[in-house]
């Protein structure tokens, strides 16, 4: 484990890796009848899977969907619109949508079908929300993201770990 990653002792398993304190309002909420939708999978998938009550999970990485039993997606189009096509198929809104993982320049296009969706009163996280260290995901690359935050007058929250120079992550209410 490194510095950035902190054990839940409840089940002995890591913490989604989301800012230190987007994790302390993380766990105040109840999520065991919860179903998730992760838009990139991995250790925080274990978590979510031992804490909800059901868990979809994709990545564009073969290797690690093998390794994590995710379902491989490698088509941007396919893998933006995914949780807004299994609703429909399924007749299953979300309660909870992470937008994280990789290629990090497909995560501006993915809010639109998160909305689409989640369920009211549901929560959306976005990780590394603005982060200049990963220039990819830096100040200026989130206009889709940040169009419709403002257009639909989404309430959200920014949660920042202090001893990180820019590590944020983004908790919108739904």
């Amino acid at each position: 484990m490194n510095e950035w990653q902190k054990l839940d002792h409840t089940n002995n398993l890591i913490y989604p890796w989301y800012s230190f304190e987007a994790l302390e309002n993380l766990k105040t909420w109840d999520v065991k009848k919860w179903t998730v939708f992760e838009y990139g999978g991995g250790y925080s998938t274990l978590w979510w899977r031992d804490k909800s009550n059901k868990v979809i999970s994709i990545d564009n990485n073969l290797k690690w969907c093998n390794k994590m039993n995710l379902i491989h997606i490698n088509n941007k189009k396919s893998y933006i619109e995914y949780p807004y096509v299994y609703s429909k198929k399924y007749n299953e809104k979300f309660d909870c949508i992470i937008i994280d993982g990789e290629p990090c320049e497909w995560r501006d296009f993915c809010l639109e079908y998160a909305i689409k969706s989640i369920n009211k009163g549901g929560k959306i996280i976005i990780d590394n929300w603005k982060q200049d260290t990963i220039p990819i995901l830096g100040s200026n690359n989130w206009p889709n993201t940040e169009k419709i935050i403002i257009d639909k007058k989404l309430h959200y929250n920014i949660y920042k770990t202090p001893s990180h120079p820019d590590w944020k992550t983004i908790i919108i209410d739904c």
